[in-house]
This record gives C-alpha cells, sequence and structure tokens, in this order.
C-alpha cells in the first residue's frame, strides 16, 4: 500500500506548478524542504495550504488524495531560492502507516485544528501529536488555528491554545485564509525556522 502511495505521489511531482517566490531576509538553505500538514477532515489544511500557494480563497474545496504535494518558492535576500514542500495529508485513519512513513524524515510539522470544532483540538492532543512524537525526528512543530476569524462559534480560545502550545515546545499562529491573517506571519517565521534548523 505504502509503496504504491508514494510512487504515485512521485509521479506526479514533476508536474506540479510552482507557485510565485516571495522575498525573505535569510541565509541559503537546502532546496527542498518537507513539510507536512496534519490535522481532522474540514479544519481548513487544504484551503490554507492553497492560499500559500497561489493566494487562493476556495472554501468548498476538498482534498480526496491520501497525500497531495505543493510546492512553494521562496527568494532569499542572497537570491538563491528554496522550496517549501508542502504535504497535505489526509486525516482517514486507515492510512495511519503511511503517514507516519511519509512524517518520518520531515523538516517540519504542521498541526492544525479549526476554533469552531473543540474535537478537532482534542484530537490534535489525542492523535495527532502524539503521532508525531513516535514518528518524526523533527522538533519544528508547528500548531494553527485555523478560521480564527469566526469569533461567534469559537469553541477553542486562543489562550488554551497557546497554553499547550508551550507546554509541548510547539509554535502557535492563529490564520484565516478568508482575511488572510496570520499567513505571512506564520510563512516568514517557518522559512525563518527552517534556516536556523538548516
Amino acid at each position: 500500500m505504502i509503496s504504491l502511495v508514494l510512487d504515485t505521489i512521485f509521479q506526479k511531482k514533476n508536474e506540479i506548478k510552482k507557485s510565485e517566490s516571495e522575498i525573505i531576509i535569510g541565509l541559503p538553505s537546502k532546496k527542498e524542504n518537507k513539510i507536512i500538514f496534519l490535522g481532522d477532515s474540514q479544519v481548513g489544511k487544504t484551503c490554507f495550504i492553497k492560499s500559500l500557494t497561489g493566494d487562493i480563497f476556495d472554501p468548498n474545496f476538498k482534498n480526496e488524495q491520501i497525500f497531495k504535494l505543493s510546492i512553494k518558492n521562496i527568494k532569499l535576500e542572497n537570491e538563491s531560492e528554496i522550496e517549501l514542500h508542502f504535504w497535505d495529508c489526509t486525516a482517514q485513519e486507515k492510512y495511519r502507516s503511511a503517514i507516519k512513513f511519509i512524517i518520518k524524515n520531515s523538516d517540519c510539522i504542521i498541526l492544525g485544528y479549526d476554533i469552531t470544532k473543540r474535537e478537532s483540538f482534542d484530537n490534535i492532543k489525542s492523535i495527532w501529536l502524539p503521532l508525531v512524537k513516535g514518528s518524526s525526528d523533527t522538533d519544528l512543530i508547528y500548531l494553527l488555528a485555523y478560521k480564527s476569524d469566526e469569533y461567534v462559534d469559537q469553541e477553542v480560545e486562543d489562550r488554551d491554545a497557546e497554553a499547550y502550545s508551550q507546554q509541548n515546545n510547539l509554535r502557535f499562529f492563529p490564520v484565516s485564509c478568508s482575511y488572510k491573517s496570520g499567513r505571512k506571519k506564520f510563512l516568514d517565521d517557518l522559512t525563518i525556522e527552517l534556516i536556523k534548523n538548516k
């Protein structure tokens, strides 16, 4: 199963259109950086990745694949570039063994929850972070609060997520695709941390 999934991914890798570059102050890093997005279904992972790589907001888009790879180029001040490889992973339990294999050699893990769904935050604690801790060697782990503009229906307070992040050495960012809030701050922080950890 895992080998079949990986073969499919790598066959499509060269067909992916790279997004436009953004300039950031920094030093050269390795060309490719493997960044894994994990979390429950319908929390906002795919929508956020699409907004990062193409400045597109499509709340109705659904990722029907087990893994979907998107690439973003970041141009550094010395004109060199690094590539951010965003892996959008399914939440389906039957593919967890494949996910464990994929995240093993990752440079960064992005855990995300929907602020309007308490269960999605609870599952970060009970499912996703334990999976990462047991399968990945990276210490660079983010916690993203998706749909941070939905204050009326908010079920998870930022202070609770911040406290959990501090306890578990996670980098916490509230983000919103519809308002584009938090996106640049997150992307800048991610790029700088990847360069530091090269």
